[in-house]
């Protein structure tokens, strides 16, 4: 393969998650949501995941520990999730969403299913099953089979999960 069609696949991949993010980003504004497209992923994985630790959130969503420690601040201070110790360990802080939080949850994924909808209008059935055999291909080639085999399980299931109980 050409270097530049190589070099064209990770430039289309970089523009694809910036330009998503900004529709993401505009849509939760335009709707009065104080939440960023990057906070959305993460309480995302809260929705499923409630009570999880930190250290769970970033080793399952592949972040940066301190990038998700500035996220849960974050959120934090909106009062959309707090940080509760854990009754049998008292050096883990388990993540729990507030009321605020729980309320939030059905409005953030039915703009969510619209931002995907809006995502792939005009593909057809087959090129969105192409891309994602695709995309898993080359996010295998990227992780080690373990961290694969695990964010395999554990998101791919949960986006799919997420989309059809919202009739996505």
């Amino acid at each position: 393969m050409k270097n530049y069609k190589k070099s064209a696949v990770h430039t289309m991949i970089y523009m694809l998650a910036r330009a998503k993010a900004k529709h993401f980003d505009l849509m939760l504004e335009s709707a009065s949501i104080d939440v960023s497209a990057r906070q959305f992923y993460l309480l995302r994985y809260i929705f499923r995941n409630n009570g999880c630790t930190q250290r769970e959130i970033s080793t399952d969503l592949c972040k940066d520990k301190t990038l998700i420690t500035r996220m849960l601040g974050t959120l934090s201070r909106k009062e959309i999730l707090e940080r509760r110790m854990d009754g049998e360990d008292g050096r883990i802080k388990r993540i729990f969403l507030t009321p605020k939080g729980e309320k939030l949850r059905d409005e953030l994924l039915q703009l969510y299913c619209r931002h995907e909808h809006d995502t792939i209008d005009g593909l057809s059935l087959a090129e969105i099953e192409q891309f994602i055999i695709t995309s898993k291909k080359m996010i295998k080639n990227c992780l080690s089979e373990t961290e694969y085999d695990k964010i395999e399980k554990k998101l791919f299931c949960n986006i799919t999960t997420d989309l059809s109980e919202l009739g996505c």
